[in-house]
């Protein structure tokens, strides 16, 4: 799959869409949308900040980039 390939399918998720990083594969961050249980392969240089970690959940900010949610993670 290509990155325009990626981001075609990105641009099609509503504001409010969360996706649950998986793992990386590559230039690609392998995520999971639980509700509709589909898998998007979101590129790395569309994650700003901190890459996420297993488990991490992302939200779409414009322009298809994304970004870890700490809002709901406990601080350690």
């Amino acid at each position: 799959m290509t990155r325009n390939e990626c981001i075609e399918k990105l641009n099609k998720l509503p504001w409010y869409t969360t996706l649950h990083f998986l793992e990386f594969n590559g230039d690609f961050a392998k995520c999971l949308e639980y509700d509709s249980k589909k898998i998007y392969y979101v590129p790395k240089s569309n994650i700003k900040g901190i890459l996420p970690k297993t488990g991490e959940a992302m939200k779409i900010l414009p322009n298809c980039n994304f970004y870890v949610d700490y809002t709901g993670i406990p601080l350690k």
